[in-house]
Parts: C-alpha cells; structure tokens; sequence
C-alpha cells in the first residue's frame, strides 16, 4: 500500500487494526517462542500498540518501526511515556526512545540489521497482513536480510473469503505463510481462533474472520 493511504487512516482515525488493550495472542502465545532472559525484540508496523508495552514489562529491549508519525506521538501520549527524538537524516527515519522501547518512524524499507542489533525475536501482528502479494515478498525479503539469522518470529495472520471482504487486512491462509517461510523457517500453528465479536463491526464486514498464530523458528 502506498504511504498516503496508510496516513489517511490514521488522519481519519479509521485504525480498526488497533486494538486499545494487548493483543491476547500474544499473551497466551509468546512463551512458546522459548526464549529466556533479556534479548531484544523486533516489532514491525507498531502504530500505538499496546503490545510494546507487555513486551518491555517482561524485560525485553522493543524496537519497533511505525510509519504515521502521529501514531508513534499517541503511543508514547496516551501511555504518559517520556521520550526523546533523534533525527536520522542520513536513514530518513526519526527515533523516538525511552526506557526499554525504541519506535523508529518511517519506513519499514529503511530498516537495516545495524538498527536491530542483536534482536533475537520478531512480533508480527499487523505487518505480513497489511500488505498485498507483491509487497508481502518484498517485506519477507527485507525482514530475513536485516533480522539477525537465529531470531524466532511470533506471527499473526488473518483468513477470511476475499471474495466477500477486500483488504487490508489481507486474507494470508497456511499456504501462503509456508510458501513465503518453509525455505527457511520451521513453522508451526500454535492456534486459531475466529475474531472476537468485538473487532468484527470494524474489520470483517459480516465476513467470518479466523486468527491463525504461528511459530517461526530458523532452521
């Protein structure tokens, strides 16, 4: 999706994407990546989540890229977080830093494995499935080329009948994720779930929506 399309929903606070408490797949779900002790973790397509939050509480160092400047502003607002900006001209990405979260605002593209460092973990609730097919290869393309090799993905996906509801979110099935990962990642479903009747006004149009959680581990 083009950038203006994604500052437009945040403009018009069209964002049922956004969910105002932490995501319960992740809850129930991030242990089994079976990570211990403190690492770093990577959250693509952050907005204002309030996932960055669960993970710097469990002890992690977050660092998260989020391209709508005033989404990244109404995290750290509404969570009365103080911070500091730092100017990356040279990236054309702007920091914002506190204790235990890094948001890089920008493009995700302008990413690079200086930035991660030694990140150990990838969180992807709101990334794969915002994008269309051609993007979607190119995102997966860049995430393995600047995520350090041993970092393990927690993913959420969403299926639906795309003849029924248009994106994004994208429709991505079991198919796609072991046709975009198997080369690379040993996958494995860990759960699935129709969407909670709360989000489906917003998001599913009447259209039934199943949440599908995956553990992605390198080979």
């Amino acid at each position: 999706m083009e950038h203006d399309y994604w500052h437009q929903r945040w403009s018009e606070n069209r964002i049922g994407f956004h969910l105002p408490e932490i995501n319960a797949h992740l809850k129930d779900n991030w242990p089994k990546l079976g990570l211990s002790g403190n690492y770093k973790v990577f959250v693509p397509f952050c907005g204002k989540t309030q996932d960055l939050i669960y993970l710097r509480d469990l002890g992690l160092d977050v660092v998260a890229v989020e391209l709508n400047e005033s989404a990244v502003a109404a995290f750290f607002e509404e969570n009365n977080i103080t911070v500091t900006k730092t100017k990356l001209p040279e990236k054309q990405l702007n920091l914002w830093q506190s204790d235990g979260i890094e948001i890089y605002n920008g493009d995700f593209f302008q990413m690079d494995r200086k930035l991660l460092g030694n990140c150990l973990a990838v969180y992807d609730r709101a990334a794969l499935v915002a994008l269309p097919e051609q993007m979607r290869v190119e995102y997966i393309r860049h995430m393995q080329a600047i995520v350090p090799g041993q970092a393990k993905m927690l993913l959420v996906t969403l299926e639906y009948d795309e003849n029924a509801k248009q994106g994004p979110p994208f429709s991505v099935t079991e198919m796609d994720v072991q046709r975009y990962f198997q080369d690379n990642y040993q996958i494995q479903l860990l759960a699935c779930h129709g969407t909670p009747e709360e989000q489906k006004s917003d998001t599913s149009q009447g259209v039934t929506i199943i949440d599908k959680i995956y553990r992605l581990e390198p080979k």
